[in-house]
């Protein structure tokens, strides 16, 4: 007997499905939050070097002199890029004649500067205290912080074998889970991203149940994995200073993806048959790891070239777009209970 005539006896979806999914939603949203929360205990901070004349309340010519914090910047501190203090260097020697507003034409590039010796002095107005502020992460060591996401996926990798073992024996329930890795360069609001990202997906798994019904399997999950890397290929030539645009992309491309997760969840269960599944499961979801923990690695070519993170994950889901051309067309047709089933199709 066919897997899809037992349900015919057993039931279908009924209220004993209903309350397991409603457990199972309300233990995926405490859950899935470790994903996120380095978002805010790694946040960077806007930080600047340590200035004596102006960080060391005991100093006499800041007292003497009575400088604004402004002009004390502007002598310890060069310009960088977009016309703002580095953040990353200082001059070597005080450069009083900054003060002059006729040297304020001076190339800053021509005066001697050095690294920040002192340490750093970071924003504390939107986070007290962070991992890059304790252990100062930021400059040539900023590419330390992605390895602290990166043990985090290496530990879930880990346990991927050993889920889907037991997956396989106790018929545990596998669940998709995303990561938000880099909300800080939307360029907006973080905490703002962070909620408007997470209320998109309620529109769009709506969405995605008439898709499903009503639209073939492989043109649906191309066209959504093809546009959510278009989105973001976009946000390369999106300026900074326009971070609504940055955002309201990112938002497209994150609901797309959403649509996808539900649809290839779906799809998966109509490619592969019942008795294999969960062994199969675990290891999409090792794969996902792999992914997720090879993402957090990418961050760290920002410090090489800025755009290239962003370009690495638009390039790849195009490209997988693609592939699912690769797989037979399921709409409307049984569950597969054998391998020969599958072959098949």
């Amino acid at each position: 007997m066919a897997f899809s005539e037992l349900l015919q006896y057993v039931g279908n979806f009924g209220r004993f499905q209903i309350i397991m999914s409603i457990m199972i939603v309300s233990a995926i949203t405490f859950i899935t939050t470790c994903n996120l929360v380095e978002n805010f205990t790694a946040a960077i901070p806007a930080h600047r070097c340590y200035v004596h004349l102006l960080d060391n309340v005991t100093s006499d010519i800041k007292l003497t002199m009575n400088l604004t914090a402004e002009a004390l910047l502007r002598i310890s501190i060069p310009m960088g890029a977009n016309q703002k203090q580095d953040q990353c260097r200082r001059f070597r020697q005080t450069q009083w004649q900054l003060l002059n507003s006729s040297n304020l034409t001076i190339n800053n590039t021509e005066l001697e500067t050095e690294p920040c010796l002192d340490g750093w002095i970071y924003d504390q107005s939107v986070f007290t205290s962070t991992i890059v502020t304790q252990w100062d992460l930021v400059c040539d060591s900023q590419s330390l912080k992605p390895l602290s996401q990166f043990l985090f996926i290496v530990g879930y990798i880990i346990g991927s074998p050993t889920g889907g073992y037991f997956a396989d024996k106790f018929s545990a329930v596998f669940f998709l889970y995303g990561l938000l890795l880099d909300l800080q360069n939307l360029g907006s609001n973080m905490f703002l991203s962070l909620a408007l990202l997470g209320a998109v997906d309620y529109p769009t798994k709506f969405l995605s149940f008439f898709v499903m019904r009503f639209l073939k399997r492989r043109p649906s999950v191309a066209f959504t994995l093809f546009t959510a890397g278009c989105s973001t290929l976009v946000n390369v030539f999106v300026p900074k200073d326009i971070p609504f645009l940055r955002l309201g992309s990112a938002i497209f491309g994150k609901g797309l993806i959403a649509i996808f997760f539900s649809m290839s969840t779906n799809y998966f269960h109509e490619l592969v048959p019942t008795g294999v599944r969960s062994t199969v499961q675990g290891l999409i979801t090792l794969c996902n790891g792999l992914a997720a923990a090879l993402t957090s690695l990418i961050l760290i070519t920002r410090q090489y070239f800025e755009y290239l993170p962003m370009i690495l994950c638009g390039i790849f889901p195009i490209v997988a777009s693609f592939s699912v051309y690769s797989l037979p067309e399921t709409l409307n047709l049984p569950l597969p209970d054998t391998m020969d089933d599958m072959k098949r199709r």
